[in-house]
């Protein structure tokens, strides 16, 4: 059950799927040997080592995106172009995310599979099929399906971004997924700012 959502009140289990990865740390890694929490390793299937090269290659292609991308929104802000970067060294935080949305045959409201929610991140890239699903909330209340661009994702600021930044953000940034009848597939990338940040990370006054 989704229980943390500042948006919705969920009464039913949310209806996917997903394989979580994070940074692929080793048995003596450091913040493996103290057991340092959200430090850990991935949990891997046996017999299953093409998978595990695949995602992890293209986890470490999305967090060189995302550390790209850090002076841009810094910029966009009017900030300093190098004033996140403090905030992600040292193994940001991190999740890739390989979901599945199953088919659903009901006319229940309450039933989502994926219900509203905002992202406990700093910025969400989200690569989509042309299955439709995604909703995004305007600030008028009313959900809006972004369309499908080929070659692109789908991306928003949240929450650990209205954290570093200190300002609320502009937008409503609520999504969820809408019901569909076949299957959908898509992979969410989210990068937060490290658990424990640089002593040189800035501090507004």
């Amino acid at each position: 059950m989704q229980r943390h959502s500042t948006v919705h009140k969920a009464t039913r289990p949310n209806f996917n799927e997903s394989f979580f990865i994070s940074h692929d740390r080793g048995s003596d890694h450091p913040d493996v040997v103290a057991g340092t929490p959200l430090r850990g390793r991935n949990q891997w299937p046996d017999g299953h080592e093409r998978m595990r090269v695949a995602m992890v290659a293209y986890f470490k292609t999305l967090e060189g995106l995302g550390e790209r991308l850090l002076p841009v929104l810094a910029r966009a802000l009017a900030m300093p172009a190098d004033y996140f970067g403090a905030f992600f060294r040292n193994e940001a935080h991190i999740n890739l995310r390989f979901l599945h949305y199953p088919p659903q045959d009901t006319d229940d409201e309450e039933q989502f599979v994926q219900g509203p929610h905002t992202d406990n991140s700093f910025v969400t890239m989200l690569a989509r099929e042309d299955v439709p699903g995604l909703a995004v909330r305007l600030p008028s209340g009313e959900w809006l399906a972004p369309p499908v661009i080929p070659g692109t994702f789908s991306g928003q600021p949240r929450q650990h971004h209205e954290a570093v930044v200190e300002r609320p953000l502009p937008v409503d940034a609520a999504r969820r997924a809408e019901r569909f009848g076949k299957d959908r597939y898509s992979i969410a990338f989210s990068t937060a700012r490290t658990s424990t940040p640089s002593s040189s990370a800035p501090r507004r006054a």
